[in-house]
């Protein structure tokens, strides 16, 4: 009886022991070396437990602005860079045709614009002159018209002109019509009738003379005048503010045409370019001189490596509402030999990232209490939230 009630205890403690171990896995959803805790001591102090890996607190992936081949790439990996460095270039210069046209096109209006400012030389304003007074001596001979000299030059064509006429007449007659002499006769015929043009033509232009200028020839030269006077003025008072305005707008255009084509050249130099944008270390490089490449590609990666900091991979949904900003976490290196290091929690994701299973998980950033300078960029950390300075094993 002794025997069976010892074996009784027996198997109740086995029992017990079973149940307390099930009880621990149950809550550790996480494997060693790095378990999430919510029993025992940890749960008690509020500690949680995940695994992180060490990133850089500002890094980026670098891109060209355009697509293209790599000319020359001026850095390695591990290059330490400046911010404004020259990292790489893609082939290719923009043409140089453009820019000169749109110069010419600028210095052109520039120069109108100022040829209507400056004042008149002396000699375009002898010459305006000159104008005027032709134009008005022409006005004035035709409203003078006829003179009697006119009548006179007119009249004196005109007796000249009969006067052949009938000279051609007698040589006519006096060759008769026979047919011996039928050339010369035909040839007298023809000096007649060309002697008769001419008589025609005196005795109009001795009635025009006589009837004097058109109207409409009177009104073309005082239209000459006026047009010829306007111009005079025009000149000695220089541009009007609306002739001022249609020259200043070409001026305008041709200057913006220019500063944009002038950006634009810039943005494409830039574009095929590949500068730092802040100090730090070329990580990694995607690209090899000669291999085309488009915008899409991150050519490097550009990273301050003077500032690591822990990030979360696996907090679960669980236990995100348990942390808090700037608790003190306690973050171990495995297998590397560092001391345990202290940090705060500076950031946690509002959004969240959902496995196959239907967990989601949290992004936590740590940043360090200090740098090490073995750590390294991918180092994975194991981490305990809620361990204070105190409590840091040695």
């Amino acid at each position: 009886m002794k025997k069976l009630v010892i074996a009784l205890v027996a198997l109740l403690l086995v029992a017990a022991a079973v149940y307390v171990g099930s009880q621990r896995l149950f809550v550790q959803p996480i494997a060693e070396p790095a378990p999430v805790s919510l029993s025992g001591a940890a749960a008690t102090e509020g500690e949680i437990r995940c695994r992180g890996r060490l990133v850089p607190a500002r890094w980026l992936g670098l891109t060209f602005g355009t697509s293209g081949r790599v000319g020359r790439i001026a850095v390695q990996e591990g290059s330490t860079v400046k911010r404004g460095d020259l990292l790489a270039k893609l082939e290719g210069e923009e043409s140089e045709l453009d820019l000169p046209a749109a110069e010419q096109r600028l210095a052109a209006a520039r120069a109108r614009l100022a040829q209507a400012q400056a004042r008149p030389l002396p000699e375009e304003l002898r010459a305006a002159e000159a104008r005027v007074a032709s134009a008005k001596a022409r006005l004035d001979t035709l409203r003078a018209s006829p003179t009697a000299a006119e009548l006179e030059e007119a009249s004196l064509r005109l007796q000249q002109a009969r006067n052949r006429l009938w000279g051609a007449q007698l040589a006519r007659d006096a060759i008769g019509g026979s047919s011996a002499s039928s050339a010369s006769y035909e040839q007298a015929r023809a000096s007649v009738a060309q002697a008769e043009i001419e008589v025609r033509l005196s005795e109009l232009a001795f009635e025009r003379v006589k009837g004097g200028p058109s109207p409409a020839e009177v009104v073309a030269a005082e239209a000459a005048l006026a047009q010829e006077q306007a111009a005079l003025a025009r000149l000695k008072m220089g541009p009007s503010p609306e002739e001022l305005a249609s020259l200043k707008a070409p001026v305008a255009e041709a200057e913006i045409a220019l500063e944009q084509l002038r950006e634009a050249r810039a943005r494409a130099a830039e574009a095929r370019r590949l500068y730092a944008p802040f100090d730090g270390t070329i990580t990694s490089i995607a690209i090899r001189e000669g291999e085309a490449v488009n915008p899409s590609l991150a050519a490097m990666i550009l990273a301050d490596l003077s500032e690591l900091q822990v990030e979360t991979t696996d907090l679960s949904e669980l236990y995100v509402t348990r942390v808090r900003p700037d608790m003190p976490v306690e973050v171990v290196i495995p297998g590397s030999g560092l001391p345990i290091l202290q940090g705060r929690l500076s950031h946690v994701s509002p959004q969240g990232t959902v496995s196959a299973g239907g967990e989601a998980t949290y992004r936590a950033i740590i940043t360090l209490d200090r740098q090490e300078p073995a750590l390294r960029w991918g180092m994975s950390a194991h981490l305990t939230f809620g361990k204070t300075v105190g409590r840091i094993r040695r």
